[in-house]
């Protein structure tokens, strides 16, 4: 808000059944919304809300007009006023604000549990346009409790502006509005993770989109394939997009990277456990930090990526998890609420946090279960268009473009397609590599093949199999007439595989 409004409070807003409703100040005098009207200010209306049971709320929320809907606001409460003028009762005392899923009202309401203005289009009047809607916590840090959580995500479905609906922060700023990524276009985040330097097809972002985006309260993708084809590029690209952010290398607190370790467990790992050592009692990990984060604002989104997910058994460590987000449930973190007065004692699972699990598929990791591929969404990035990643990294670093030959693309695609059909194959990060190496060779004029020799260091070394492999290094061979250092590896591999039925890289 770039002008400071003039502000009328109001009673405790109560929640009906379909709507919130509340008082508003001294209708008869208005003094402070006919100030704002002449001088072309804002003015805001702010109300307390208290959700069931809950007396001790600290939930605000300011709706702000300016302009032309403020006109029609003070023009509506002139209308009241003016019907109610020589009734015994009068308009002060029983005028409401009605915020429902049809708009926001200005009226003299009956006393009932369940309001719908559509039904009485007469006694409603029409809805008033709000241009602006603040809300502020000032509980518990900014913690919101579930009660108020589902407040604010009642908001967000009735008032689906996003530009609409932002968090106050503590020193009294409005949080600059970050759109959920479902509201987010598809050519607006293609556009984006371009100038990211993500180099994805449209296919697998939109593919991506909708894995992160189709379900409205769980978000949970993994993206499966080998090692270097761009999956924990593509969730930060995509972060970074949704986030509005301009490159890469900039930190930003709604995305976190979490690296999965072999010896995680249980879910303490994740979440935290007490910890009598810890200042606050509680031991803080990065992803409990987020899914605070998370429910803090549930109308701005927080990605987190879970790097190597199957590194450790997903079922020990992150069951709990999968089970929260099933049935939209609450996450316990302890039952010490005496001791531990910084950590919730449960938080609800956030429909705004958007996890990404990163999954190599080699013998090095634990593959997933039935039960957590039934809960995600498994995206493959196996497939590797070489060409197309080479001409995209000649444009992107124009350094490498004199050694990213089409003849050399040429080579590296033929060798990709004859590896592929066993998974064996290799992705972006080795291209670029081969390219840098290359390129590193010229600089320091090399007089060895260094295009030979990456291939014997980079391609060949993870190759393994028995003897369904047998055409695959015939194939290979063939490929590496000019290669003298790699086709005698390869034939290596073909002796061993004839001596002993098995072979691998030695």
């Amino acid at each position: 808000m770039a002008t400071k409004p003039s502000v009328g409070s109001a009673n405790s807003a109560r929640i009906l059944k379909n709507a919130f409703k509340a008082g508003i100040p001294n209708l008869a005098t208005r003094s402070n919304l006919k100030r704002a009207r002449d001088h072309d200010r804002p003015w805001a209306w702010a109300s307390k809300i208290i959700p069931a049971g809950l007396r001790d709320s600290e939930l605000y929320i300011a709706l702000i007009f300016k302009g032309q809907n403020l006109h029609k606001l003070e023009e509506r409460l002139e209308e009241i006023e003016a019907r109610a003028r020589n009734t015994s009762r009068p308009p002060t005392n029983n005028t409401r604000f009605l915020l429902h899923a049809s708009g926001f009202y200005a009226t003299v309401l009956p006393e009932a549990d369940s309001i719908d203005p559509l039904a009485d289009p007469a006694g409603y009047g029409a809805p008033i346009p709000v241009d602006e809607i603040v809300y502020a916590d000032v509980e518990v840090n900014g913690q919101l409790t579930s009660q108020e959580v589902d407040v604010i995500r009642r908001l967000r479905r009735d008032y689906s502006n996003p530009e609409k609906i932002v968090r106050l922060e503590e020193n009294g700023v409005v949080e600059a509005t970050m759109a959920l990524p479902h509201l987010v276009s598809i050519d607006r985040i293609e556009r984006a993770v371009a100038d990211l330097g993500g180099h994805f097809s449209k296919d697998v972002l939109e593919t991506y989109h909708l894995n992160t985006v189709h379900n409205p309260r769980k978000h949970f993708v993994i993206l499966r394939g080998i090692s270097g084809t761009g999956k924990s590029r593509l969730a930060k690209c995509y972060a970074y997009a949704v986030l509005g952010l301009e490159g890469l290398d900039a930190v930003h607190d709604r995305f976190t990277v979490i690296p999965v370790e072999p010896h995680w467990t249980d879910p303490s790992f994740l979440i935290g456990h007490e910890d009598v050592l810890a200042s606050d009692g509680y031991r803080r990990t990065a992803f409990l930090e987020a899914i605070l984060l998370a429910c803090s604002d549930p109308l701005q989104p927080v990605f987190v990526l879970l790097d190597e997910m199957n590194r450790a058994q997903v079922e020990h460590y992150f069951s709990n998890m999968l089970s929260v987000m099933e049935i939209e449930g609450n996450i316990t973190l302890h039952a010490n609420p005496t001791k531990i007065k910084k950590i919730p004692t449960t938080i609800p699972w956030p429909h705004n946090l958007y996890i990404t699990g990163t999954v190599n598929d080699d013998e090095s990791v634990i593959p997933f279960s039935p039960m957590v591929l039934d809960r995600a969404n498994s995206q493959d990035l196996s497939s590797v268009d070489v060409r197309g990643y080479g001409n995209w990294l000649r444009r992107r670093e124009p350094n490498l473009e004199a050694v990213l030959t089409s003849a050399l693309l040429d080579e590296l695609a033929s060798l990709a397609d004859i590896l592929a059909p066993f998974q064996l194959h290799f992705g972006n990060r080795t291209i670029r590599e081969i390219a840098m190496y290359a390129h590193g060779a010229e600089v320091i004029k090399a007089s060895v093949d260094p295009i030979d020799r990456q291939i014997d260091q980079k391609v060949l070394p993870k190759l393994r199999g028995g003897p369904e492999c047998i055409n695959m290094l015939e194939s290979l061979e063939a490929a590496l007439a000019s290669r003298p250092q790699s086709r005698l590896r390869v034939r290596q591999m073909r002796s061993d595989l004839e001596l002993t039925d098995y072979f691998k890289y030695r």
